[in-house]
């Protein structure tokens, strides 16, 4: 590992830059992938949620809130 890392100190610039974006991306797509295969979609039963969020009430008291108006200049 330690003539690995030392073999790549020694590349130019440029090479060194390309291994570490490589590497930042197939890091990010494993997590993407690993991530996606253990999320667990629940169905939602949607009167529960409206009830749960009180969808209702909010309607009304957007309602009943007053008007902003800008002055006139």
């Amino acid at each position: 590992m330690k003539k690995f890392l030392e073999k790549i100190q020694k590349l130019p610039e440029d090479k060194r830059k390309i291994i570490l974006w490589a590497t930042v991306i197939i890091i990010g797509v494993g997590f993407f992938v690993w991530y996606f295969k253990n999320i667990k979609l629940v169905p939602v039963d949607k009167e529960k949620l409206q009830s749960d969020l009180k969808l209702q009430d909010l309607k009304e008291d957007l309602k009943n809130l007053p008007k902003f108006e800008l002055p006139k200049f």
